[in-house]
């Protein structure tokens, strides 16, 4: 929710825009009092024309005005609205009561520390001034009794084009089709908080558990009938996950009828997704997939098949297909490129594309001779190159930790000539899977102190491109321990 602020295309048309303008200017700029001499007689004009979004969001505004030099822990704003709601025209008064919510739930947020650290019963849960001072279960209570109150009366805020409220509501990165109505961001508000799992007081021991067999995975018809909260079993009655399982049903129970499916579809598909991440138990991401499949079959061509094949493909990577999660993607990619989830279909395939290198090779090379192990992936060839290092410069520098590079030490190891380089082929197994690829080192480095460097492209250069460096020895020495006798430990001359 927006309560105050909206961009300069969403202030009301006609002799009072230049009011609101105004008013936004004064608060962009930190001045309350400002904000509220340009505010003045634009709530009673709006009221005069039945301009109801105009109406509540000149209602907030205004008390945003008049506790605009509050500290986060003052309860000020919380009190003056709850005071203008009961004084607010009837047809306010459901956003009104949203925004409260909102409010209070952000209250709580700027100020959990302090409510987790007190005992419950610290102070009376009846005088909203005080709710700086509330224990937690308190003031979770209020959060749930104020959304509740927001929901209560459904039909006044299911008639109200979310395009028209504008003024208070924030658009999202979805069209309004997503969450065409007030009720519906009310409700996903609402929702927002009962999937957080804040219940403000310890588990009971009979807490309730969302099962991967569950409904709350199955159709939308199977969905709609299980009603957890009527089940005499379920004594958790204050569990989140049962509130949750309740506001998606009201969402999909309020969508279904509609002509236009995509709401519903919306709601189903954030109602598996969500159901897929609380629930637990043996053939979870089964159940899931078989979820995603089904509501793809469901979606047919709308958009919403998209932004589920995209959780799809994003499951199948996690069990370790790349190969079939790329053709998943590249399916919702293909059918709706601009949709949300065509673009992080396209996301995800770049991910998988992913070009990586790294290498890795023992800190001595000596006999018995190691290798330059190469993990790649998506890379056909690597380069390679070995320069001299001055490891006594760098521990003069004060820089005796070899990881420790910086953009100049780099710059500097890149420019010298290398002792030796050359390109290793990386078998492609078309899997876009890591490949470890062993390069013996080379056997006639003079001893001394070395960069292994790996490079992507063949100039090491810097763009689109992944440089690795290792620092290595090469001696001419190896420990052999004698189990039966003992060493002289004479050095020898000549060797590193």
């Amino acid at each position: 929710m927006r309560p105050v602020s909206a961009a300069d295309d969403d202030v009301p048309a006609g002799p009072r825009a230049a009011a609101w303008k105004r008013v936004q200017q004064a608060l962009d700029e930190g001045k309350p009092k400002t904000a509220a001499e340009a505010l003045a007689g634009v709530e009673e004009a709006a009221v005069k024309d039945k301009a109801w979004a105009e109406v509540a969001r000149a209602i907030a505004t205004r008390v945003v005005t008049a506790t605009g030099d509050r500290p986060p822990d003052d309860p000020e704003r919380l009190v003056q609205l709850s005071a203008a709601i009961e004084k607010a025209p009837a047809e306010t008064r459901a956003v009104l009561r949203a925004i409260q919510a909102n409010w209070t739930w952000g209250f709580f947020q700027n100020n959990r520390w302090r409510f987790a650290q007190r005992t419950a019963g610290a102070t009376a849960a009846d005088d909203l001034a005080a709710i700086a001072s509330w224990d937690l279960p308190a003031v979770v209570g209020e959060i749930r009794s104020r959304f509740a109150a927001a929901l209560a009366e459904p039909a006044a805020i299911q008639k109200l084009p979310v395009a028209e409220w504008t003024a208070l509501i924030a658009p999202g990165t979805m069209s309004d089709a997503y969450r065409p109505t007030v009720w519906d961001v009310v409700a996903r508000d609402a929702l927002e908080f009962a999937t957080s799992g804040e219940r403000g007081v310890v588990a009971p021991e009979d807490v309730f558990e969302l099962a991967a067999d569950s409904p709350a995975l199955g159709t939308p018809e199977e969905f709609l009938a299980w009603k957890p909260e009527e089940d005499p079993a379920i004594t958790d009655r204050d569990s989140p996950l049962v509130e949750s399982a309740r506001l998606y049903r009201s969402l999909l129970g309020f969508h279904k009828p509609g002509a236009d499916r995509t709401a519903f579809l919306a709601a189903d598909l954030d109602r598996i997704l969500w159901a897929a991440g609380a629930a637990t138990g043996e053939g979870l991401a089964e159940r899931k997939q078989a979820a995603l499949e089904a509501f793809i079959a469901r979606a047919g061509e709308h958009e919403t098949a998209a932004l589920a094949r995209f959780h799809l493909a994003a499951l199948v990577r996690e069990a370790g297909d790349l190969v079939e999660a790329r053709a998943i993607a590249a399916q919702a990619a293909a059918a709706h490129p601009k949709s949300p989830g065509g673009v992080l279909a396209k996301n995800l395939i770049a991910e998988i594309e992913a070009k990586s290198l790294a290498v890795q090779t023992e800190r001595t090379w000596a006999e018995p001779w190691p290798v330059i192990r190469i993990t790649a992936r998506n890379l056909g060839q690597a380069h390679v190159r070995i320069v001299k290092a001055d490891w006594l410069a760098r521990v003069a520098a004060g820089k005796p930790q070899w990881q420790w590079l910086d953009d100049a030490d780099r710059q500097a190891i890149l420019a010298q000539a290398p002792v030796k380089a050359f390109a290793v082929d990386i078998p492609d197994a078309k899997d876009f899977a890591d490949l470890q690829h062993d390069v013996p080192v080379p056997k006639d480095l003079p001893p001394g102190s070395y960069w292994v460097i790996v490079s992507h492209a063949a100039d090491f250069g810097d763009k689109d491109n992944v440089v690795e460096a290792a620092l290595v020895w090469v001696s001419r020495l190896a420990i052999v321990a004698d189990q039966g006798g003992s060493l002289a430990g004479e050095p020898l001359a000549g060797y590193v």
